[in-house]
């Protein structure tokens, strides 16, 4: 497996040097745009990559630093524009395996690709957020974990990842809450819990406070005894939501949906339902 430390990925840096210097710049631009159409090219049956392939080489003419790919590839390009340093797959059902990834990643979110096994690729040395929810069939991650995941990581959900690993990104929820999760981890992580109610529940597991639920779909869950206070439910949807015994005190619920929702006994105080 050819290590993406190794490849010529390095950021475009303005011209101050030699004739070389810029042509080692073109090459570089033109190496990772022949990788990504390349790729492109290799589509399987029932896949669809032109999308993400465009955004890709958007990243890449535009030097931006995130992308967010929402979609059922088996694969990933060889590389990545340089600038990305964010990379979030999101329901990347089909995946199996991350072999490659953005040489100066920052922050990596992985939720809800069911069919992932494995990162058989060491993160990068920059990386400082690691965010993967819900990938029940991802069993290892390649390497040595860097040291700094331990300030902010949050791995929930990844039940065959093995026990050392797991260990170590194990994510203290009582001391950070779920507040610094974005929405598709949120819900990931929100519907993960309604489906696997158990007697023995503790405060953390049950502490979705201060979070942003903004948009989001939460349709039918199971949510009795949950602390969702000073949260974001706007334009949410919580039709037939089960909230009973909830703390949901300082929440702002404006234009939410809450048709048969159970609210029992919850504490709305000073919750806005404008």
């Amino acid at each position: 497996m050819e290590d993406k430390r190794e490849m010529d990925v390095n950021p475009v840096r303005p011209v101050t040097a030699s004739r070389n210097t810029e042509e080692t710049t073109v090459l570089t631009a033109a190496s990772v745009r022949a990788a990504i159409e390349a790729w492109q090219n290799e589509t399987a049956p029932g896949e669809e990559r032109t999308m993400v392939a465009a955004r890709l080489l958007g990243c890449l003419e535009n030097e931006e630093c995130l992308i967010h790919i929402r979609a059922p590839v088996t694969t990933l390009p060889a590389l990545f524009p340089p600038s990305l340093t964010v990379l979030a797959l999101d329901g990347c059902s089909a995946l199996r395996d991350i072999s490659h990834l953005p040489a100066g990643l920052k922050s990596l979110s992985v939720v809800g690709c069911t069919s992932l096994e494995t990162i058989s690729i060491p993160l990068p040395d920059s990386i400082s957020d690691l965010f993967i929810c819900h990938c029940p069939a991802l069993t290892r991650i390649e390497g040595e974990l860097p040291p700094q995941l331990h300030r902010r990581v949050y791995v929930n959900g990844c039940t065959a990842l093995n026990e050392a690993q797991r260990v170590f990104l194990s994510f203290p929820a009582d001391v950070c809450g779920r507040q610094t999760l974005s929405t598709a981890e949120l819900l990931a992580d929100i519907r993960h819990f309604s489906a696997n109610r158990h007697e023995y529940e503790s405060e953390a597991e049950r502490n979705f406070s201060q979070c942003g639920f903004i948009y989001g779909d939460l349709h039918g869950l199971n949510l009795s005894k949950v602390n969702m206070s000073h949260s974001d439910f706007r334009r949410a949807n919580l039709t037939e939501v089960t909230l009973t015994h909830a703390a949901v005190k300082e929440s702002d619920f404006t234009s939410a949906t809450l048709t048969d929702a159970v609210l029992d006994f919850s504490n709305l105080d000073q919750s806005n339902f404008a």
